[in-house]
């Protein structure tokens, strides 16, 4: 018996943009597939986004890239901000011979080969690979039964802070400060410095990415749509935020 030729495809579509949409594209253009990728958000400048590790190693591994991605070498694991992330891997992915990017482009119904985008294009392709998100057009074709992902039970509170600004009397952050964990009660906080806006990994000009793992907040997703029974139809907004919650979360903080 002997293996099989590998199969060879002659095009291929991959819904959503974003780090794990434009990872795959690289990853196959590496090995001569011709990827189209089509991403929702029109324009290219990126914008918001939370920190998050990344397994450097992993991610060449999968796109077959040189040189490292802006990250953040912590004692522990290296960080990054998903802009910074997001924007090398487009850059990357655009100077692909065999990848195209195309933004402004919605997909809204998904099939065995081909897709249809909000301008009523079809697009076919040999293979289409789903890479969009927890609201995924293509998920509700592939499990329709279950077309929105679960809740975990917990709202995570996110932002990035600057480093000079943090307030005064703040200790400073080492050269090689690493992630660090807070528990209190049924709380979890989680911080760690990733680069800054422009980069940078130079103390000082780095910022400072805070998790707040809060479970008591099923009732403010209930109450805007978000929630229904077990499943999560999306995430809160910054000017979702009640101003009485907004209080309530400075002083729980405060006390803890």
């Amino acid at each position: 018996m002997t293996d099989s030729a590998p199969v060879s495809l002659s095009r291929v579509l991959v819904v959503g943009g974003s780090l794990v949409g434009l990872s795959i594209a690289i990853s196959l253009a590496h090995r001569g597939e011709s990827v189209s990728v089509l991403e929702r958000t029109g324009h290219t400048g990126y914008e918001g986004g939370g920190g998050l590790g990344v397994d450097v190693d992993l991610l060449t591994g999968v796109t077959g890239l040189t040189g490292s991605p802006p990250v953040y070498w912590g004692t522990d694991r290296a960080t990054t901000a998903w802009s910074l992330l997001a924007g090398w891997l487009e850059t990357n992915a655009r100077a692909e011979s065999g990848v195209e990017v195309r933004r402004g482009v919605e997909v809204v119904e998904v099939g065995d080969g081909w897709v249809r985008t909000s301008d009523d294009r079809l697009f076919d392709a040999d293979l289409v690979i789903g890479a969009d998100g927890a609201r995924s057009t293509s998920r509700r074709w592939i499990s329709p039964e279950q077309p929105d992902a679960v809740y975990a039970g917990v709202l995570l509170w996110r932002a990035m802070v600057e480093e000079h600004d943090l307030p005064s009397g703040t200790p400073t952050l080492s050269p090689h400060e690493p992630s660090r964990e807070f528990y209190s009660g049924p709380y979890r906080l989680v911080t760690y410095p990733v680069p800054g806006s422009d980069g940078s990994i130079e103390p000082g000009r780095r910022r400072l990415n805070l998790v707040w793992y809060d479970p008591a907040r099923s009732d403010l997703l209930a109450d805007h749509g978000l929630l229904e029974g077990t499943t999560i139809h999306g995430s809160l907004l910054a000017g979702d935020v009640p101003e009485p919650l907004r209080q309530e979360l400075r002083a729980m903080a405060t006390q803890r």
